[in-house]
Protein backbone atom coordinates (compact mmCIF):
# COMPACT_ATOMS: atom_id res chain seq x y z
CA UNK A 1 0.00 0.00 0.00
CA UNK A 2 2.92 2.09 0.87
CA UNK A 3 4.33 1.77 -2.62
CA UNK A 4 1.10 2.34 -4.25
CA UNK A 5 0.56 5.41 -2.33
CA UNK A 6 3.90 7.03 -3.23
CA UNK A 7 3.73 5.97 -7.22
CA UNK A 8 0.53 7.59 -6.80
CA UNK A 9 2.37 10.78 -5.62
CA UNK A 10 4.98 10.67 -8.30
CA UNK A 11 2.25 10.65 -10.91
CA UNK A 12 0.28 13.39 -9.76
CA UNK A 13 3.64 15.12 -9.47
CA UNK A 14 4.54 14.28 -12.68
CA UNK A 15 1.50 15.50 -14.06
CA UNK A 16 1.44 18.74 -12.44
CA UNK A 17 4.70 19.70 -12.87
CA UNK A 18 6.17 17.53 -15.64
CA UNK A 19 9.20 16.04 -13.66
CA UNK A 20 9.92 14.13 -10.55
CA UNK A 21 13.24 14.98 -8.43
CA UNK A 22 14.54 11.75 -5.92
CA UNK A 23 16.84 13.00 -3.81
CA UNK A 24 18.21 10.74 -1.15
CA UNK A 25 15.30 8.10 -1.10
CA UNK A 26 12.57 11.10 -0.76
CA UNK A 27 11.15 13.08 -3.66
CA UNK A 28 10.95 17.16 -3.40
CA UNK A 29 7.82 18.35 -5.23
CA UNK A 30 8.94 21.54 -7.16
CA UNK A 31 5.31 22.85 -7.58
CA UNK A 32 2.65 21.85 -4.87
CA UNK A 33 0.76 24.57 -6.41
CA UNK A 34 0.28 22.57 -9.74
CA UNK A 35 0.05 19.52 -8.25
CA UNK A 36 -3.22 20.67 -6.01
CA UNK A 37 -4.50 22.57 -9.17
CA UNK A 38 -3.98 19.47 -10.81
CA UNK A 39 -6.04 17.30 -7.90
CA UNK A 40 -8.94 20.11 -7.82
CA UNK A 41 -9.04 20.11 -11.35
CA UNK A 42 -9.78 16.18 -10.97
CA UNK A 43 -12.17 16.54 -8.03
CA UNK A 44 -14.43 19.27 -10.06
CA UNK A 45 -14.90 17.67 -13.15
CA UNK A 46 -14.84 14.27 -12.33
CA UNK A 47 -15.91 13.75 -8.49
CA UNK A 48 -18.37 16.31 -9.49
CA UNK A 49 -20.42 14.82 -11.64
CA UNK A 50 -20.36 11.33 -9.82
CA UNK A 51 -21.89 13.16 -6.57
CA UNK A 52 -24.59 15.12 -8.90
CA UNK A 53 -25.64 12.12 -10.30
CA UNK A 54 -25.89 10.06 -7.08
CA UNK A 55 -27.70 13.08 -5.61
CA UNK A 56 -29.98 12.58 -8.23
CA UNK A 57 -30.44 8.53 -7.69
CA UNK A 58 -30.73 9.49 -3.87
CA UNK A 59 -33.83 11.80 -4.47
CA UNK A 60 -35.41 9.67 -6.95
CA UNK A 61 -34.46 6.84 -4.03
CA UNK A 62 -36.56 8.79 -0.93
CA UNK A 63 -39.57 9.84 -3.51
CA UNK A 64 -40.11 6.09 -4.21
CA UNK A 65 -40.19 5.50 -0.23
CA UNK A 66 -42.42 7.65 0.11
CA UNK A 67 -44.41 6.53 -2.58
CA UNK A 68 -43.92 3.30 -0.79
CA UNK A 69 -44.41 4.72 2.67
CA UNK A 70 -48.47 6.27 1.52
CA UNK A 71 -49.57 3.07 0.07
CA UNK A 72 -48.28 0.64 2.86
CA UNK A 73 -51.89 -0.83 4.42
CA UNK A 74 -50.36 -2.38 7.86
CA UNK A 75 -48.44 -0.63 10.78
CA UNK A 76 -45.16 -3.26 9.77
CA UNK A 77 -44.66 -2.23 6.60
CA UNK A 78 -44.72 1.33 7.07
CA UNK A 79 -42.15 1.17 9.97
CA UNK A 80 -40.01 -0.96 7.41
CA UNK A 81 -40.40 1.82 4.44
CA UNK A 82 -40.10 4.62 6.92
CA UNK A 83 -36.45 3.37 8.78
CA UNK A 84 -35.20 2.80 4.83
CA UNK A 85 -36.88 6.31 4.21
CA UNK A 86 -35.00 7.49 7.13
CA UNK A 87 -31.54 5.88 5.90
CA UNK A 88 -31.86 7.04 2.65
CA UNK A 89 -32.45 10.97 4.03
CA UNK A 90 -29.22 10.29 6.15
CA UNK A 91 -26.89 9.13 3.57
CA UNK A 92 -28.31 11.87 0.89
CA UNK A 93 -27.04 14.55 3.72
CA UNK A 94 -23.94 13.40 4.11
CA UNK A 95 -22.84 12.91 0.88
CA UNK A 96 -24.14 16.54 -0.17
CA UNK A 97 -22.18 17.84 3.01
CA UNK A 98 -19.64 16.40 2.07
CA UNK A 99 -19.42 17.75 -1.51
CA UNK A 100 -19.92 21.00 0.02
CA UNK A 101 -17.05 20.67 2.53
CA UNK A 102 -14.80 19.62 -0.22
CA UNK A 103 -15.77 22.24 -2.70
CA UNK A 104 -15.75 24.75 -0.42
CA UNK A 105 -11.84 24.17 0.86
CA UNK A 106 -9.31 26.10 -0.06
CA UNK A 107 -6.88 22.94 -1.50
CA UNK A 108 -3.96 24.95 -2.57
CA UNK A 109 -3.69 26.79 1.38
CA UNK A 110 -4.05 23.49 2.62
CA UNK A 111 -1.41 21.86 1.02
CA UNK A 112 0.71 24.61 1.32
CA UNK A 113 0.08 24.96 5.12
CA UNK A 114 1.64 21.34 5.87
CA UNK A 115 4.64 21.43 3.37
CA UNK A 116 7.54 23.54 5.34
CA UNK A 117 9.14 26.56 3.17
CA UNK A 118 12.63 24.93 2.90
CA UNK A 119 12.05 21.80 1.44
CA UNK A 120 10.43 23.58 -1.67
CA UNK A 121 13.28 25.55 -2.76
Amino acid sequence: MKNFLFNMALSMNRLATGSTEIKDGTTKISSLDGLVTTFTTVFRYVLGPILSIIGIAGVGYAVYLGIQYAKAEDASKRKEVQGRLIGAVIGAVIIIAGAVICFALDWVGIFNSFVDKSQTN
